[in-house]
């Protein structure tokens, strides 16, 4: 079994290209709840190719990054060259050195469930000041966009991904565990749990660009992915050749309990 976690490393640009971008007003929401201010130092967690690290530099945040993927880490940098003070440390977060600094605000956005569970949140804990807030975003697919389509795509994975159930499509109001693990940590108190719903078009191909930045398709024999994709392609153009995906953002923050 390949280590899911590094697949997108070995299609770095394609992921920068195709994954979706953070609505804005997330980190607008970031800023007002942790009192943000510009000299305050900032971790981001598993930042790949830059996604969600590009709009914590345009408001002027101090950031240093820590990412695994040698390939995501020099896509970052070619993106974001234009921010010549950006630190980007190639390790994983469990393994980093942070050499004594601590930060006022951690980000991590669609990576921090990569973090072995026992480190996510005391490590976050410790390299945290007093008063600081440890931000987690991630982005699921939910219901509301073609969602009948994706109930056909369904006998796609469950024909060609061994280990495929059916799932009944999540409704974007619906959280994830993520609030609850940082509770049940003892380390955070949680003050902003929020979902923000949003809908992105595909055509066929750049739907198919998208599946191939997934780790679970990633980890498929070549020949197994290519009857995955040639199903869900065959759906996709029967039905117009464009699909609607529903994406719930999620965030939550929560406040460094201090011993």
């Amino acid at each position: 079994m390949p280590d899911l976690n590094m697949t997108f490393n070995e299609v770095a640009s394609l992921y920068h290209d195709v994954r979706p971008r953070y609505p804005s007003t997330l980190f607008d929401r970031i800023e007002a709840i942790s009192g943000f201010d510009h000299r305050l130092d900032v971790l981001e967690i598993g930042s790949g190719t830059g996604i969600a690290t590009r709009p914590m530099l345009e408001r002027g945040w101090n950031l240093t990054c820590v990412e695994p993927g040698h390939s995501l880490a020099d896509v970052a940098r070619f993106a974001l060259a234009s921010f010549p003070d950006l630190r980007i440390d190639v390790d994983r977060f469990e393994d980093w050195d942070a050499q004594g600094v601590t930060f006022d605000l951690i980000v991590s956005a669609t990576a921090f469930h990569w973090i072995k569970p026992d480190t996510r949140y005391t490590k976050t804990h410790r390299l945290l000041c007093e008063g600081g807030h440890l931000a987690v975003l991630y982005y699921r697919h939910v219901a509301g966009g073609d969602d009948d389509l994706f109930e056909i795509i369904q006998d796609c994975y469950l024909a060609h991904m061994p280990g495929t159930t059916r799932e009944k499509m999540p409704v974007a109001t619906k959280r994830s565990p993520s609030a609850r693990e940082m509770r049940r940590s003892g380390l955070f108190d949680i003050v902003e749990s929020s979902v923000r719903p949003e809908v992105i078009t595909y055509s066929t191909s750049g739907y198919l660009d998208l599946l191939s930045t997934y780790s679970g398709h990633r980890a498929l024999k070549p020949e197994q992915l290519l009857r995955l994709q040639s199903c869900i392609a065959d759906v996709i153009d029967r039905n117009g050749g464009s699909i609607r995906k529903g994406y719930a953002h999620e965030l939550v923050i929560g406040r460094r309990i201090e011993p």
